[in-house]
């Protein structure tokens, strides 16, 4: 069920404007600075236990940065798709995924270039495309998944609006006045389809964290017999429920900013 408004194309503009400039700023940054730096001196004794490689660790083997990136698209994915429909945003996505493919393009090689070396072809096409193939599709997945749930909260939102407006519950093409979109008269609101969108978003979030977490413990388990204890498991628990409240209080802020303004526009007669 699309709906897409002819003055919706200045908010989609605007969206993939942003998610470009985030999104390529921040990884270039990760490919061509952080990691770089991060896999020289990380295994230098010297400064191996050093500060500043902490925090580089964060940024760059946590996705600290890459985090920040999807905090910031998500949102903006969200809004380009409830304003124009999945057709009428579909340049937002196509444009995460061609800048995160160039994100896994340039880590290869910026790691390649720090080991001062290539693989080989016979290597390459046994490993390293192979790995970065299902990192960049476990990505678009749940970048996928954000965009889906949105569509289809969008989707059940007017289906029952159409039927209210039916049963002259609503006034045809108005906002429910029980319930407006805009602005979020609560913090968590399941009522609200948008609110909705942003905290299932963030479920997808915690929930992708905390698998990709269980199976990085299993897969130790298989490999050495031992876990790195339930302390750490705990933590990273808490970091993943951290993580997707995190995103869901960013993703309401980005909301409302971007509802001011494109009101502030509409006011301007842009």
């Amino acid at each position: 069920m699309e709906q897409n408004i002819p003055n919706t194309q200045p908010i989609v503009r605007r969206m993939c404007l942003l998610t470009v400039l985030v999104s390529s700023a921040c990884f270039a940054l990760m490919a061509f600075i952080f990691s770089p730096i991060y896999i020289r001196f990380a295994s230098d004794v010297v400064y191996a236990d050093s500060w500043w490689v902490y925090i580089l660790y964060y940024l760059v083997e946590e996705d600290l940065l890459a985090h920040t990136v999807y905090a910031v698209c998500y949102p903006a994915a969200i809004y380009a798709v409830w304003k124009a429909g999945l057709k009428g945003a579909i340049r937002v996505p196509l444009s995460f995924a061609l800048i995160t493919l160039a994100r896994f393009v340039a880590d290869f090689f910026m790691t390649a270039v720090a080991d001062s070396a290539l693989p080989n072809l016979t290597d390459f096409l046994s490993f390293d495309l192979p790995y970065i193939t299902t990192l960049y599709l476990l990505e678009m997945l749940q970048y996928a998944l954000v965009i889906a749930i949105t569509w289809e909260v969008k989707r059940r939102y007017l289906r029952k609006r159409a039927a209210a407006a039916a049963e002259s519950l609503l006034e045809s093409g108005c906002e429910d006045s029980e319930m407006p979109l805009f602005p979020f008269v609560r913090l968590v609101s399941a009522k609200n389809p948008l609110q909705l969108s942003a905290l299932l978003m963030a479920l997808v979030v915690f929930l992708l964290r905390f698998g990709s977490h269980q199976i990085y413990q299993l897969t130790l388990y298989t490999h050495t017999g031992y876990t790195d204890g339930l302390l750490v498991m705990v933590l990273d628990l808490f970091a993943d429920i951290f993580v997707g409240v995190i995103f869901y209080f960013v993703a309401l802020l980005l909301l409302s900013r971007f509802h001011r303004k494109e009101m502030g526009m509409a006011g301007r007669g842009e």
